[in-house]
């Protein structure tokens, strides 16, 4: 049993790096331009952009702090996923970090 739960657990930290990498590669053009199937933003000035928009609550002037941090977490915390390194801080900053997306675009 406990060989199947370390799977899983590997899994879990693979899909949710996966489901952090995808649109950090979105946003920095990888999956295509603007405006194609299946592209959302395409360049980073269009996630900047859509950071505003989000975090309307905040000035505009820091939209672009927020989009650059957003980045910087959805790209360190992945890795740190992927290669099993500080595993539960990375799990709780991704945890974290979905909530503030959750609550930013609830508002």
């Amino acid at each position: 049993m406990k060989k199947y739960q370390n799977l899983a657990v590997l899994l879990l930290r693979l899909a949710t790096a996966a489901n952090f990498l995808s649109p950090v590669a979105d946003r920095f053009g990888w999956w295509g331009k603007a405006g194609e199937p299946g592209v959302v933003w395409g360049n980073y000035a269009n996630f900047v952009s859509y950071t505003a928009k989000v975090n309307s609550f905040a000035p505009p002037a820091l939209a672009p702090f927020l989009a650059g941090a957003a980045t910087a977490l959805e790209i360190i915390l992945p890795i740190l996923l992927i290669i099993g390194f500080k595993t539960r801080i990375a799990a709780l900053g991704s945890a974290l970090l979905t909530l503030s997306f959750a609550l930013a675009m609830t508002y």
